[in-house]
């Protein structure tokens, strides 16, 4: 996992919001399915795109098929970072993308709207 002083910087200029997406991605906590039904606000922990037993942050970002597309256009921005959480929060432009990806999936959106992202790294 992304050092916690390394990862309070990662997260300096971003919005609330996306900060706060990513510190519940980190952590465990994102409202997803499983995360839901273990604190009572979910009558299942079922991925509700594709049924699978049940829908967690590795499920969300590696093995969903409903968003196999997304996660191969994630796979050819990032290469192998985007093979793991820990390399998907690992840098601005690590977290950039994964920004991008969270928003395109819509996944979170009556949670948070659409997330904003940081501007491209220059260089």
């Amino acid at each position: 996992m992304v050092k916690s002083a390394n990862f309070e910087g990662l997260l300096s200029g971003l919005t609330r919001k996306s900060s706060s997406i990513l510190v519940q991605l980190r952590t465990g906590r994102a409202p997803l399915n499983q995360h839901l039904h273990r604190i009572g606000k979910s009558d299942t922990p079922s991925c509700p795109n594709c049924g699978a037993e049940r829908e967690t942050i590795p499920h969300f970002f590696f093995t969903c098929p409903i968003y196999h597309r997304l996660r191969i256009a994630l796979r050819r921005q990032l290469g192998r970072t985007a093979l793991s959480l820990r390399g998907l929060l690992a840098t601005p432009t690590a977290i950039r993308h994964t920004l991008n990806y969270v928003n395109q999936t819509q996944r979170f959106t009556s949670t948070y709207g659409t997330l904003d992202l940081p501007a491209a790294a220059k260089g």
